[in-house]
């Protein structure tokens, strides 16, 4: 009982630091892809706290663009098709 109890928590511990580093890797490919203005995660979030993250209207828009496409997850490249607000 005592190790299957260690397992999952290193299981847990291991699959939420996966997750904690999925949004670094978005700057990177924002840079990568030359993107301009995307520079930290206020780039597309109002709010990154951790169960309260809230986004703004590039951020929204990578939201519908992933619910549009039926993506499992975002993906920064389709950025190079947003345009703004005016």
């Amino acid at each position: 009982m005592y190790v299957k109890r260690v397992l999952v928590t290193l299981l847990g511990l291991l699959s939420a630091g996966s997750v904690a580093f999925a949004k670094p890797a978005f700057l990177q490919k924002a840079k990568d892809l030359g993107l301009p203005g995307i520079t930290n995660c206020q780039a597309c979030h109002i709010s990154t706290e951790k169960g309260n993250a809230s986004w703004n209207e590039r951020g929204n828009w990578l939201r519908a663009k992933k619910d549009e496409l039926k993506a499992s997850e975002v993906d920064v490249a389709w950025l190079k098709d947003y345009k703004p607000a005016q």
